[in-house]
């Protein structure tokens, strides 16, 4: 099984090559490797690191209250990070906390031997669903631990398929495993697995420190002059769709804040087609935009302190592959709506059933309960105030990991 599972990698390894001469995301993983394994540099200061691997951007942000705790608790140990997205590492390959940031290899034996007798880490953690069983087990023989956090499972994941079982040895060779969800629990119980402990999202804990931390954007202040605010996070063009029919009931008074997932030029103007008069950020200066009522977020990076002026959020995403993050908006006390395709994600799921959040059906639907968010402040603000106690209730997963660790 493994020798199939190595060759079907070789081969995505050369999908990925080919894919590299038309597609710049699959460029940027293709070179940023190829430079990384042709560096010939000395790496014997980074021995005996504590290594964290995310995916991308959204599992960083489960690991960084984990990697900020061990930061505190061990301020001379090195710490190494590593992506498996480009998006995620050229975003945060200048992480501070970080003694060095780059990719991880791909999945063959080789690849990974020689990675790991490069960095040498003493311990590693890994978040949610990163499992790669040739890296799993080429940690196994060198005996550093392995710890799996923030992770979910679901009946129809491999692990619990018939073919599934380089996938589940993988996770019989994790020191401990800690999850979302006590379906996860059982799940992990049904196959062997008893090193599991259930206590939640890491997630919690980031935005909650984010919330507690905002700082002020004097620009974005000065726009909205205290109207209230209807915010889109990482929003697609299929949720602007829905933005924009919504936007055509809001009452008078309100403005609007769009901060699109992608922010590239085309899809800017084809927002500003959608939303005429509207202003970019980049464009904007303490007291301008008269009269204009739409703000465009024209860079990435401010939308978690952005949350902190909205009382009503739509999360992007939906309609497409997966919402985006849910609990960065629903910190601050107001009730999100997002698109169908959310079932795979726990925190969406549990703040519908909190009576924080809404989901929609279809681009064109505009759903009585949203527009009562809009209209009736005393049902914003006790949805909102379902919406940030359910983020209350689930902070603590950093603190429990510690602690579960440290008394093993």
């Amino acid at each position: 099984m493994r020798a199939v599972y190595t060759a079907l990698m070789a081969v995505f390894a050369g999908a990925l090559r080919l894919a590299s001469l038309w597609n710049a995301k699959a460029r940027k993983a293709v070179s940023g490797r190829s430079t990384q394994r042709k560096q010939d540099l000395d790496f014997s200061a980074m021995h005996g690191c504590v290594w964290f691997h995310c995916a991308s951007l959204g599992e960083f942000e489960q690991a960084r209250p984990v990697i900020e705790a061990i930061r505190k608790d061990q301020p001379d140990t090195p710490l190494l990070l590593t992506f498996f997205s480009p998006s995620g590492y050229e975003v945060r390959k200048d992480y501070a906390l970080a003694d060095a940031v780059v990719y991880l290899p791909l999945d063959l034996p080789g690849r990974m031997a020689a990675f790991l007798d490069r960095y040498r880490p003493a311990q590693a953690f890994v978040v949610k669903y990163e499992v790669w069983p040739n890296l799993f087990a080429a940690l196994e023989q060198r005996g550093i631990p392995v710890v799996l956090f923030s992770a979910i499972f679901r009946p129809d994941h491999r692990y619990f398929q018939w073919y599934g079982g380089l996938f589940r040895k993988a996770l019989h060779s994790c020191r401990h495993i800690f999850v979302q969800n006590a379906q996860s629990v059982e799940l992990l119980q049904s196959i062997g697995l008893e090193q599991v402990s259930l206590v939640g999202d890491t997630r919690f804990d980031r935005v909650s420190d984010v919330a507690a931390n905002a700082s002020r954007i004097p620009m974005v202040e000065s726009f909205l002059d205290g109207a209230w605010t209807l915010i889109a996070g990482s929003s697609w063009p299929k949720d602007e769709q829905w933005l924009s029919a919504l936007w055509a009931m809001a009452p008078e008074g309100w403005k609007l804040i769009i901060a699109p997932h992608e922010v590239h030029d085309t899809h800017i103007s084809s927002i500003e087609q959608v939303f005429p008069g509207a202003v970019r950020y980049s464009n904007l200066s303490l007291g301008s935009a008269a009269g204009s009522n739409v703000l465009i977020i024209d860079n990435i990076g401010m939308l978690t302190q952005l949350y902190q002026y909205g009382h009503v959020a739509l999360i992007g995403g939906g309609f497409g592959k997966g919402i985006h993050n849910v609990l960065e908006a629903a910190v601050f006390g107001m009730p999100v709506a997002f698109g169908p395709n959310h079932k795979k994600f726990q925190e969406a799921l549990d703040l519908l059933a909190a009576g924080g959040a809404h989901a929609l059906t279809s681009p064109g639907e505009v759903p009585g309960e949203v527009i009562a968010w809009l209209n009736d402040p005393h049902v914003r603000a006790e949805a909102g105030r379902n919406a940030r106690e359910y983020v209350r209730a689930g902070t603590g997963a950093t603190a429990e990991i510690r602690a579960t660790l440290a008394a093993e």
